[in-house]
């Protein structure tokens, strides 16, 4: 990654510090690096690995966007993709998100355009049970049963859930996001990979998503206070996933799939991504704002 201007990086990064933060420590304290590794990387010396590069923009993304401006990248340098291989790894993922959505809520103006083909991430957060779920899905270890996370994994989610509430949002939803999340549940459940119990927990909760998801729609606000605006659409054909606007920063997040979650700054994906949910939105019905009777219609349809 010689291409990437990383000592300016650190340049723009320090400049978003509080005063007399040392910046190698703060390096070393969030790459969990030691001392020495943290000045090599400040200095130039050690290149930053992708995985650190990104951990790093999630972190900053001001100071990011600014080198961006200034330098101009390959649109391979702006993205990068994640596997869950261990609870850590999954803390981490979630860290990087608190951080981004921390900047975006700070902003003022940040937007959230979410694409759900089935039920987003961010409200499987609100729930310890449904996030050891999947977790335990995404990283192919159903078969050991569902099992705890580390404790800051809890802390983190209730936290992105609160700044998702706070944060204004636009959803173009799949009517039938709802029944592919439990087949997904009945299918775990025959293949022995859930007990009934389990099963009826996470039924249950996704049938208060649905609930929570009509009372939101009709206030047109979430809990929060962030601004709700749902639309509806059943042939969607974008990735799931989500792009995040706030000042000059822009950053798509989503999925492919057999669980590969990504991240990208690129150009090319944050504009074809903006052509199709421009193309989509004008296929679809706007659930909120619509015509009267159109909302209970619609909350009769994704529970059937």
């Amino acid at each position: 990654m010689s291409y990437f201007p990383q000592r300016a990086f650190f340049r723009a990064i320090e400049a978003e510090l509080p005063e007399k933060t040392s910046l190698i420590q703060w390096t070393a304290d969030h790459l969990d690096l030691s001392y020495a590794s943290a000045q090599r990387r400040v200095s130039g010396e050690k290149e930053l690995s992708a995985g650190e590069l990104v951990q790093l923009t999630m972190l900053m993304p001001v100071a990011a966007q600014r080198v961006l401006e200034a330098y101009p990248l390959r649109d391979s340098s702006l993205i990068t993709d994640n596997t869950f291989n261990s609870k850590e790894d999954f803390v981490q993922y979630l860290r990087n998100i608190r951080s981004l959505f921390q900047s975006a809520l700070k902003s003022g103006d940040a937007l959230l355009q979410y694409v759900a083909y089935d039920i987003p991430i961010f409200l499987f957060l609100a729930n310890s049970r449904m996030l050891e779920y999947k977790f335990a899905f995404w990283s192919n270890r159903l078969r050991d049963g569902l099992e705890e996370l580390p404790p800051e994994a809890y802390v983190l989610s209730r936290d992105i859930y609160s700044i998702y509430q706070q944060m204004d949002s636009e959803e173009l939803w799949n009517p039938k996001a709802r029944q592919i999340q439990l087949r997904q549940l009945e299918l775990n459940l025959e293949s022995g990979l859930l007990n009934e119990g389990q099963y009826a927990e996470l039924k249950g909760f996704i049938n208060r998503i649905q609930e929570q998801q009509y009372q939101w729609a009709k206030a047109e606000q979430k809990e929060g206070g962030g601004a709700y605006r749902l639309y509806s659409y059943e042939d969607i054909t974008i990735t799931n996933g989500a792009l995040l606007s706030f000042g000059n920063v822009q950053q798509m997040m989503g999925a492919y799939a057999h669980v590969k979650f990504f991240s990208s700054r690129a150009t090319t994906h944050i504009e074809g991504f903006k052509q199709d949910w421009n193309a989509h939105i004008r296929a679809a019905q706007m659930i909120t704002h619509g015509p009267p009777g159109l909302l209970k219609q619609w909350q009769e349809q994704t529970s059937a």
